[in-house]
């Protein structure tokens, strides 16, 4: 619901975002009929640890205007947020993400990313660097990015060497799982 006048944060880029026990919400609003349908995702922290898609859900909001669909959700976050502590603890999403077809994957990926961060759950700063690297690359897996270290160095602002360099220490580091070398490479097939 672009069109209507925009009450929220000038960093927000969906309809109604939140960062809640350390997960990120998104959700988007699109007038359906005599009410506001409402598409929602949370990312954040898996049982193991890792960043996952917890929860997608569609739900239909009352109300006629972006206000009244925003107050609908504050109202329901509770339920949301419990919800999506479940499918945490049970690992998360596996199936693939599934986004409206005009929407921009790298956009919505961004926009977990920055809210993760304001969760404390992706902290450069006050974690270690190569933890918060293996978390934001997760995230990235979660959500269907398939140039996850473009986008992390987009994110960053830092060179995509850069970001090599900090994935490769994340393996070294056992934050995330050495890839396996192909036999023109040297390694084994197993």
């Amino acid at each position: 619901m672009k069109d209507e006048k925009q009450t929220r944060s000038p960093k927000a880029l969906y309809d109604f975002e939140q960062v809640t026990d350390g997960m990120a919400i998104v959700v988007e609003f699109k007038l359906h009929g005599g009410g506001i349908a409402s598409q929602w995702w949370v990312t954040g922290l898996n049982a193991m640890g890792d960043v996952a898609l917890l929860l997608q859900m569609q739900l239909g909001l009352d109300g006629s205007h972006e206000h009244e669909a925003a107050k609908s959700c504050q109202e329901i976050l509770p339920s949301v947020v419990a919800l999506a502590k479940s499918s945490a603890s049970a690992g998360g999403l596996n199936s693939p993400l599934v986004l409206p077809p005009t929407w921009n994957k790298t956009q919505f990926a961004l926009a977990h990313l920055r809210l993760l961060g304001v969760a404390g759950v992706i902290n450069n700063s006050g974690g270690e660097l190569a933890q918060a690297t293996a978390l934001q690359y997760q995230l990235c897996n979660a959500l269907g990015i398939t140039k996850q270290v473009e986008l992390m160095a987009e994110f960053l602002g830092v060179p995509v060497s850069t970001v090599r360099r900090r994935l490769a220490k994340a393996r070294d580091l056992g934050y995330l799982q050495k890839r396996r070398q192909s036999k023109s490479e040297g390694g084994s097939n197993g």
